[in-house]
């Protein structure tokens, strides 16, 4: 694909939430922040919230990555298990040793004799749930049971929900739950001041060390960019990924009006069909131009 004709090590705007691609944009850093502030208060249930696409589950991995060393992060990113097969997790992740019939207040028991070794190491269980809007109202009722885990007045357990615009109304139906929420935030879209300097700020991460990419965005395709998406970057980076494979495939290295409104095109309406036909059709240009030029070699 163009990865060696722009000099880069891998795709720029893949969809995998990596943490070396984290670009500093203000809400992110302030969602970390109250993620970081609730854990030091330790006090109630820390709820982060967004709209899909903006960047949450890769906010859950910086956030661990960020407190492993003094804490016991563990990561739910099913919000469908069952409640045995929540404590399972929780559990096994834990390193819990248990037997196959054990029964879930057994578990929950070792568990909590699990936190109870971790606080003598001066560290908390945290658990982070993924898309917890979706969460069952038993497993809500499982996290208030597990957020009560305590020790002389000190908590065990620090819960984090991280999930979309939709989770406030899921809490409400528990308004025992939503009074225990002491920190939350609402994760925003990227800015459109933003918007080049975290398109720049992945392609540079990408980039062979030494090496330039030399690719570049007109503002009209800029301005055009952000109206589409709205400032969310999933849908940034699945637009500059086509608009790219495009530029690539008439060997440039600036993204235009018309190659970011191709791209978009296939996005928003899923016309799939013409975005390839497109594509196909500026690869086979470019064989035709290759073929050209080594029979003109071949012929001298």
């Amino acid at each position: 694909m163009y990865q060696d004709f722009y000099n880069l090590t891998e795709f720029p705007f893949n969809q995998y939430p990596n943490v070396d691609y984290y670009y500093q944009l203000e809400h992110h850093q302030k969602s970390l922040d109250v993620l970081l502030v609730g854990l030091q208060v330790n006090d109630g249930i820390i709820k982060i919230t967004g709209q899909p696409g903006t960047g949450k589950s890769l906010l859950c991995r910086l956030f661990i990555e960020r407190i492993a060393d003094q804490d016991y992060p563990v990561y739910v990113m099913n919000p469908y298990f069952t409640y045995p097969e929540l404590l399972e997790l929780i559990a096994s992740k834990l390193k819990v040793s248990y037997e196959p019939d054990t029964q879930p207040a057994q578990l929950l028991q070792l568990i909590h004799a699990k936190t109870l070794k971790l606080k003598k190491k001066s560290k908390r269980l945290v658990l982070l749930f993924d898309e917890a809007q979706y969460l069952s109202k038993e497993n809500l009722e499982t996290i208030q049971i597990l957020g009560n885990l305590d020790c002389e007045g000190e908590k065990l357990c620090q819960i984090v929900l991280i999930g979309g615009l939709d989770l406030d109304d899921k809490l409400r139906s528990s308004s025992h739950l939503l009074q225990r929420v002491s920190f939350s935030y609402t994760l925003l879209p990227i800015k459109q001041k933003d918007l080049n300097n975290y398109i720049f700020h992945r392609l540079a991460k990408a980039t062979v060390t030494g090496k330039k990419h030399g690719i570049t965005i007109t503002p009209n395709a800029s301005r055009l960019l952000y109206k589409k998406t709205q400032g969310i970057p999933r849908l940034i980076n699945i637009v500059c990924h086509k608009a790219l494979m495009l530029a690539y495939s008439r060997a440039e290295h600036q993204l235009t009006k018309e190659l970011i409104t191709k791209a978009i095109v296939d996005t928003e309406y899923t016309k799939t069909s013409q975005f390839w036909q497109n594509l196909l059709r500026g690869f086979k240009s470019r064989a035709r131009g290759f073929l050209s030029v080594l029979k003109q070699d071949h012929s001298e």
